[in-house]
């Protein structure tokens, strides 16, 4: 599967003007780097975190990072946990199981972006 259909329309609305890296399937964001010849900070990546109150927040990190759910729970002021499979399946249909963009807005979710 190529670029989301979400994210293209999400970049074009916006008038926002892209390039498309074709790079091998990869299991982690490093290695997608790599693969790119992206440096490893210079490539983000996304995690789905579900809140106390079942709403979804959207963390976006380097691809050489993790997210510190408690730092973000302290942050926020509210307890946040990574979501499942299902819920990230759900909210990003149109992406790749595992590749998930860093553009939580494009779907309609709130970002933390360290």
């Amino acid at each position: 599967m190529g670029m989301a259909t979400t994210v293209q329309d999400y970049l074009r609305d916006a008038k926002i003007a892209f390039e498309v890296v074709d790079h091998p399937k990869r299991l982690t964001s490093v290695r997608i780097a790599d693969s790119a010849h992206i440096a490893e900070n210079q490539l983000a990546k996304g995690v789905l975190l579900r809140d106390e109150e079942g709403g979804f927040i959207f963390a976006v990190v380097g691809s050489d990072r993790r997210v510190d759910i408690g730092e973000v729970s302290h942050a926020l002021h509210k307890t946040v946990e990574l979501a499942d499979e299902q819920e990230i399946f759900n909210l990003f249909s149109d992406c790749d199981p595992g590749a998930i963009p860093p553009l939580g807005e494009a779907y309609g979710l709130p970002m933390v972006i360290d």
